[in-house]
């Protein structure tokens, strides 16, 4: 069941440029169930507790993001998965954009 993040007090700056996730099998862009295209970005949360680089999809396309760009993260939630031994979180946003004028 998905959670909701608050971001009130975190930084995140772009630790990577968005890019559309590829379906490994067919080569194609990755869709969600509704068919919208899933874009993925590396990014670095910085926050009371210290930083963490965390992967972050949306359906939003990013436009502008370079690599240290600071970034805005709106309706952050987080996804528990588990597949066999390995378990983590997949992060998703309504969108993501840049900052203008803050490097």
């Amino acid at each position: 069941m998905p959670f909701g993040i608050d971001t009130t007090n975190a930084e995140f700056r772009a630790a990577s440029a968005p890019e559309p996730e590829i379906n490994p099998e067919t080569n194609t862009p990755k869709l969600t169930p509704k068919g919208e295209q899933i874009f993925t970005l590396r990014a670095v949360l910085i926050g009371s507790a210290g930083a963490e680089i965390i992967r972050i999809k949306t359906t939003s396309k990013p436009e502008g993001i370079s690599v240290g760009a600071a970034i805005r993260v709106f309706e952050l939630t987080g996804r528990p998965w588990a597949a066999g031994n390995r378990s983590g979180v997949t992060y998703w946003a309504a969108r993501i954009e840049a900052i203008a004028g803050k490097a």
